[in-house]
């Protein structure tokens, strides 16, 4: 039987999800899953890589205890170990080490410490360090988004140098939350923050706890299907795990290579973990582990058997509250997904808020900037006008300064010339040749002060 994975938009995509995740609310969490996750080891392995010789895991054990025992009197103890090949090429092969105990498994933190050579043969670490497990972390809430992360890891190294790593977590939706995951390399540290309840950095006080991890989901290698074993599977034929193929005999089969889960046809393997079923199946899970006393969480992936563990290393949890209450769960999960929802909701709100603002400020900015240049015209303006004022001033001094050389000089010399004129206007019998230039002299010369009065 084959999958098909139908192509949608990214809101399509979601809907489709959540509706999946509704109706896969009656997947009970099997004995066997919960087995499975209570029987995981307490500590992800050590892994070291040889290229050459033929060391054995015990010997490569033994060397190690031996080793950290004489130079750093220090007792390590390992609950397993064993080779694999699995990313390795050829001739290489790798020792996985499993601590035993919180303290092995700190005092190996330190590579410096480690030998040079194990079986006179060189080794190195394909990977820097194992991830830190839950033992050695533990949560600092209501840590602002708007927080520098960068910022916020400085100052909290500057107080605990044996801090490892600061993760800001995430919702089911991708989205930073107000929580940040501290791992530590020493329990001591850690006992301690947790002991006061609170932590102090840069002058602002946060609440601190616990770090309890997810379970590991009991996954069937034969039909990709969650919660038993393959050798509990009742289906006949084997399932691809990245197209999502049914086939007799994998060994014929040929891969489309296109990735299609078998749980909610999402493009993706069938055993990933970030399927959505699988994350909500690990979810239900979790939850049933930490409503029982006979199990307690041990990493990030697994959750270990208390009866394997020291109590001190791996304390068991208090039963729930309300436990027995049919149906208590899956309300608890509905208003938790409600309210998961409304958050994302009012995060989207406050974006948009954010934005608005953002260009609010942006058109207030270039208003200040208007306002700026308005003002300097309006400066320019009057500038200018007063510049005119001046010129004005000026001006009319220079016209009454005219009109008195005109009225003063000009009318007098005009009256003389008229006078002479008149004087002129007779024959040699003394007889006027024209009577009217007289009159015509006179008006001209009233009108010419009239003139001169009006202007005045």
């Amino acid at each position: 039987m084959q999958q098909h994975c139908e192509p949608s938009d990214p809101n399509q995509q979601l809907l489709k999800q959540h509706h999946q995740l509704q109706q896969l609310q009656h997947l009970n969490v099997t004995a066997a899953a919960t087995r499975y996750a209570q029987t995981r080891l307490p500590f992800p392995p050590y892994i070291i890589r040889f290229k050459s010789g033929y060391v054995k895991e015990k010997q490569a054990a033994e060397e190690i205890v031996t080793h950290f025992k004489s130079n750093f009197q220090l007792d390590i103890l390992f609950m397993n170990y064993r080779i694999s090949t699995t990313k390795c090429t050829a001739g290489e092969y790798d020792i996985l080490l499993f601590a035993k105990n919180m303290d092995s498994f700190t005092s190996l933190l330190d590579q410096n410490r480690w030998p040079s050579k194990i079986g006179n043969t060189s080794y190195s670490f394909p990977s820097s360090l194992p991830s830190i497990p839950p033992q050695l972390s533990l949560i600092i809430k209501n840590v602002d988004l708007r927080t520098s992360l960068k910022e916020f890891t400085d100052d909290i190294k500057e107080l605990y140098p044996d801090i490892r790593n600061i993760i800001r977590l995430k919702n089911k939706f991708q989205q930073d939350i107000r929580m940040v995951k501290v791992e530590l390399g020493s329990i001591q540290t850690r006992n301690n923050i947790l002991k006061g309840g609170k932590i102090c950095i840069n002058y602002r006080t946060y609440d601190v706890d616990e770090y309890i991890g997810t379970a590991s989901v009991l996954i069937c290698s034969k039909c990709c299907g969650i919660g038993h074993f393959k050798s509990r599977c009742s289906q006949s034929n084997e399932t691809c795990r990245n197209c999502g193929n049914s086939y007799p005999d994998l060994k014929l089969h040929k891969c489309t290579n296109e990735p299609c889960c078998i749980h909610c046809n999402g493009k993706h393997a069938s055993n990933n973990n970030s399927c959505p079923v699988i994350k909500q199946f690990r979810s239900d899970l979790t939850k049933k582990l930490l409503t029982t006393n006979h199990g307690t969480l041990t990493s990030s992936t697994s959750v270990n058997k208390p009866s394997n563990c020291d109590l001190v290393n791996f304390p068991q949890l208090n039963p729930a509250l309300n436990s027995s209450i049919p149906g208590s769960n899956s309300n608890l999960n509905t208003k938790l997904d409600q309210l998961i929802l409304n958050m994302a909701q009012l995060n989207e709100n406050m974006i948009k808020i954010t934005e608005w603002n953002s260009k609010f400020e942006k058109f207030m900015n270039d208003k200040t900037i208007g306002d700026q240049i308005v003002q300097q015209d309006i400066n320019r303006i009057m500038n200018n006008t007063k510049n005119m004022e001046t010129n004005l001033v000026q001006h009319d001094l220079k016209l009454k300064r005219h009109e008195n050389i005109f009225v003063k000089l000009l009318i007098p010399f005009l009256q003389d010339i008229s006078q002479f004129i008149i004087s002129l206007n007779k024959d040699r019998q003394g007889r006027i040749l024209d009577p009217d230039l007289k009159l015509k002299f006179e008006i001209h010369y009233a009108q010419l002060e009239k003139t001169v009065i009006d202007n005045n």
